[in-house]
């Protein structure tokens, strides 16, 4: 199957987004939420990166933060519930800035879901139903969806600190070699664990069935004996 290559303009964008999580991040009153499972000192080197660390980072061909595009259920059932707002979000204790960066990044995913949906999986390691879920819906309807969340916004793998100890050392280096180098083996990373976290699903899934593949074939041919 054949694939349009991300373009530059796509880099382009994920480095914006980047940016801006990381300043808000990086704000007094920001959703340190996001940070709760990393490491306590990569916590504080993260939330306290100056302006050229944060422009340094950011350039990393892949979005640092996630917005639950992993979890399909989630999606399905935010998707698919009433529009009427959660009683216990409180829609007025959500900061601009947040709305803006979720709004910015649904939107930014979206399109690439429409348009090229392999680029899509590639800066945030979505599947492909979560692609199609999203590219079925209008921009305002989506928009709609997400605009009183305020538990979207995760640090992408925050409980791998290997990977993220590398992401504020290498990552945010004046050398461009090594920082080039730590964000693609970072993109590796995060794709081979996003590999592996569906074939996990998959196989959880095959275990819960009731009536495994093979069982339902011997119990049909079984049926069929019966009738005769």
């Amino acid at each position: 199957m054949p694939f349009d290559c991300p373009e530059a303009a796509d880099f382009v964008n994920v480095g914006s987004l980047n940016q801006a999580f990381l300043r808000l991040i990086r704000a007094d009153d920001g959703p340190r939420q996001c940070l709760a499972t990393l490491n306590g000192p990569l916590a504080g080197k993260l939330s306290g990166l100056g302006e050229r660390q944060i422009e340094r980072l950011a350039m990393a061909p892949f979005l640092l933060f996630s917005i639950r595009e992993d979890e399909d259920e989630f999606w399905e059932l935010l998707i698919g519930g009433d529009r009427y707002p959660d009683l216990f979000h409180n829609a007025d204790m959500i900061r601009d800035e947040t709305r803006h960066v979720t709004a910015a990044a649904i939107g930014f995913l979206w399109q690439l879901a429409r348009l090229n949906p392999f680029t899509a999986r590639l800066v945030c390691g979505a599947s492909l139903h979560w692609c199609e879920l999203i590219a079925e819906q209008t921009i305002c309807q989506l928009l709609s969806v997400v605009a009183n969340r305020d538990d979207l916004l995760r640090l992408r793998f925050a409980s791998d600190h290997m990977l993220w100890c590398k992401l504020l050392d290498s990552g945010t280096s004046r050398d461009k070699t090594a920082r080039d180098a730590a964000h693609l083996t970072a993109l590796r990373t995060v794709l081979s664990r996003t590999v592996q976290r569906r074939n996990n699903m998959w196989a959880s899934a095959a275990c819960r069935s009731e009536q495994p593949l093979l069982q339902t074939v011997g119990q049909r041919v079984t049926d069929n004996k019966h009738h005769r």
